[in-house]
């Protein structure tokens, strides 16, 4: 209820003390942004969900090989990776009147979202190449209740059924996409889906 001038000093005033009563190294806080410093190996202090997914997800590029190798390092941190993303980014919050903080939060999370897409999809294809069907079909489910528009992920998961011998899933499968294109955007599956049905 307080005009910018008055609320940043109210802040500036709150966060002086907490850095007061806690020796808050974690918290750094200029006249334009406060941040939590979340640097693992120095401060034990601050953990979160969002460093942790992106630290396992960096582990997965430094080996130097390629992004569909069989590496059990790599599987493990992109399973840790998957185990920590539960919802979208501040899912269910928001600030009153603040349009710069409501992009920045949909950006962000748009952003991991992505991040997470694409680590179900390789988690997929790791599974695949270890002939580990049930956690593949397990990640493609994941990675297609991200959206359930995107139909390469209804084949890949169609595929998935076939080659574990659950044929009915796969075909049940089919209709699941071909009810939400038609329902969605009023459009058929395209030409490579049923071709993979039939």
């Amino acid at each position: 209820d307080l005009d910018q001038v008055r609320a940043r000093a109210a802040l500036r005033r709150t966060l002086s003390s907490i850095n007061a009563a806690a020796d808050a190294t974690w918290l750094r806080a200029d006249r334009e942004h406060i941040t939590l410093v979340d640097d693992a190996h120095r401060n034990a202090a601050v953990w979160s969900d969002v460093g942790a997914f992106r630290a396992a997800l960096a582990e997965t590029r430094t080996h130097g090989h390629a992004a569909s190798a069989l590496c059990p390092h790599c599987l493990d941190a992109l399973e840790r990776a998957a185990a920590l993303y539960r919802d979208d980014f501040m899912a269910g919050f928001s600030l009153r009147d603040s349009i710069s903080f409501d992009d920045w939060q949909f950006f962000e999370a748009e952003g991991l979202r992505r991040e997470f897409a694409d680590t179900l999809e390789r988690l997929v294809e790791l599974q695949i190449a270890r002939r580990n069907w049930q956690p593949a079909i397990a990640y493609a489910r994941r990675r297609l209740s991200l959206d359930s528009l995107h139909e390469p992920a209804h084949r890949q998961l169609m595929l998935l059924y076939a080659w574990s011998g659950e044929r009915a899933a796969a075909v049940r499968q089919y209709q699941v996409c071909a009810d939400i294109l038609a329902r969605e955007l009023d459009v058929p599956p395209l030409p490579e889906t049923v071709v993979l049905f039939q």
